[in-house]
Formats: C-alpha cells, structure tokens, sequence
C-alpha cells in the first residue's frame, strides 16, 4: 500500500531493528500507516475476536488510518508456541494469549492462575494492578510489550461422580493438558494418577470413557460440548483462566509516541471490557449448566484449602519467586 509500511516477515531481529530506525527517520511518509499483524487461537465468533476487531476499527478511526491492527483468528497462523515463534521472527507483531501463551514469555505471570490463591474477582483485580509494572518490566525485559493482562473467568472441575474431597479424585479419570504445571502439581500432590492429553484430543476421550473428569471454565465447557459428559460441577476455583495481549518491543518501537498513547489507550480500555462480558458469560454459563441437569457439589473447603496451598508452595521457584508468592498472600490477607 503506497504510504503505508509493514515490518518484513522473517528477518532477524538485529535487521528488523535497522529497519525500524530507518523508518523512523525516513521523514514524513514514516507518520503514515502502520500495519500490525495480531493473531489469536480464539475462533472467529469468540469474545475474544471480536473485542479484538472492535479495538482495531477504533484504532484506525482515531488515528485517521495511520494504524492498523490486522486480527488473524481462529488459529490462522498456528497455536501459542508457533505464534511467539513467529513474534520472535518478525512475522507477526503480537497476539492475544492465554495462560500458556503467556507463560512462554514471562512464566511467574502465573502467580495469578495457581488455585486458592486470589479466589474473589474484587481482590483479583487489586492482585493485579499491583503487579502490573513488574509484570510489564518482566515482558519487556524479553522483547514484549504487555498492553493487557486480564481472565477469562475461573476454571472449575467437572466430572461424572460427585467430587467433594480430593481424595474423590482418585479412580475418577480426571485428565490434565500436556503443558499444564499447576494442575499437574495438584494432582501429583493428591497422588492422584491424571492423563495428560493435548486439549484438542480431551472431546474424543470423554467420549470413549478414558478421561471421566476434567477442569475448564464454564464458557469453555459449553463451547467445546465438554459439559456434555459430566453430571456434576464442584463449586471450587481451581485456577484462573489468564488472558493478555502483547505486541513486540520491535513492533512498539515503530510507531510514533502520540501513537504508542493511543494504542495502549484502546487495548487497555476494550480489554477491560472484555474481561467485564466474559466475567458475566462465565456466570450465565454456569446458570445454563444447571439448566441443563448438572448438578453444584459443595466442596469440604478444609481439605481443598490445604491441597491449594501446598500447590502454590510447590511452584514456587518453578513457575514464580517465593518473594512474588509472599506479596500476593499479603496483598490478599490484607483486603479481607
């Protein structure tokens, strides 16, 4: 597009800074379009998509056309670990990710999806601003720019007999994503025996009785038709569903100060309402859950807070710093 320019797919990253200073000093057609390719795993009719697509028509409404966020979706260019492959590379600029995603970057953001550790949304959004800037600064450090950090509602455990102590868990077939480290350590801490399956295999396992038990959000199990296999929900958060958006510093760097105010203006704004719509989503989802004959077990709290907690413990210097751990405890304790 004349008067338009896009950073070069594949180039090193040594070059692709090159261009990004040339750019800048190129003198007036460098104040023009700017294209940013984004991608997302999230299906096109998802919340996510959209939001996305919203802030994207925003963007380049305010900045008269100088910026544009292209929004690959549903997979398009591959899963988590191939889209951060191709943000490494050039070829992309950024991308909406989950927890996984994000962990790939900056693994002790997962402080924030250890079960029993910030369980109430009100303390969860204080947990979070508080982290925000070394947050921000551990992405940076790294190469990205974080330009929201949110959920996607908590993850319950769902199964075809009624759980109510951990120790239900065990014989119950309950299954656990490949790269999952915190639910893995819940069960290995409960000495229960999990089976570890990529999430795209889970449906044909539910189906054939090899997997009987299973954790996800409640908007998540409706959407996949995995509810469709259990008859019970325990009424526990067992983690949080994580979501972010991050765009590359290489990227950040081309576009004009005024313009880094604006992008991170809207993303952060339509992020928050984002996380807003799937909050209340992850209610409903549960009312309809009902609705359609499964049955809320009430969990023995006692036993699952102690499990909880020596998860949380046993990830620490793993996934997080113990100091990280310790000041989201206080920050917890000290709003109750």
């Amino acid at each position: 597009m004349p008067g338009s320019r896009r950073l070069p797919a594949g180039l090193p990253t040594g070059i692709v800074r090159l261009l990004v200073a040339g750019l800048m000093l190129a003198g007036p057609a460098a104040a023009q379009t700017v294209t940013l390719d984004v991608a997302t795993e999230a299906p096109e009719s998802s919340l996510t998509t959209k939001t996305l697509r919203a802030a994207a028509a925003e963007l380049a409404e305010r900045s008269k056309g100088r910026i544009r966020l292209l929004v690959f979706a549903g997979g398009q260019r591959g899963d988590e670990k191939a889209v951060i492959g191709q943000m490494k590379s050039g070829e992309l600029h950024g991308a909406a990710l989950a927890g996984p995603g994000l962990a790939e970057i900056a693994k002790e953001v997962l402080v924030l999806q250890v079960p029993g550790l910030v369980s109430d949304y009100q303390i969860l959004d204080l947990v979070r601003s508080k982290l925000m800037k070394p947050l921000e600064k551990s992405f940076l450090e790294r190469g990205y720019v974080l330009l929201g950090l949110g959920d996607s509602g908590y993850s319950y455990l769902f199964s075809r007999t009624p759980i109510r102590t951990p120790a239900d868990l065990k014989g119950g077939k309950p299954w656990v994503a490949a790269s999952d480290a915190i639910v893995s350590s819940l069960y290995r801490l409960a000495s229960v025996t999990a089976t570890p399956l990529p999430v795209a295999e889970l449906l044909q396992n539910l189906t054939n009785g090899g997997v009987q038990a299973f954790t996800a959000t409640p908007t998540m199990a409706i959407a996949l038709s995995w509810f469709e296999f259990a008859r019970y929900l325990t009424n526990l958060k067992l983690g949080l569903a994580l979501h972010g958006v991050v765009v590359t510093k290489d990227a950040w760097d081309q576009l004009a100060e005024e313009d880094r105010k604006l992008v991170r203006e809207v993303i952060s704004r339509w992020h928050g309402v984002f996380i807003e719509r799937v909050r209340a989503e992850s209610t409903d989802a549960v009312k309809a859950l009902k609705a359609r004959g499964l049955e809320v077990i009430a969990p023995e709290d006692a036993a699952w807070n102690a499990l909880l907690e020596r998860v949380q413990d046993d990830l620490a210097g793993k996934l997080y710093s113990r100091e990280l751990l310790d000041t989201v405890r206080q920050v917890v304790k000290d709003a109750r």
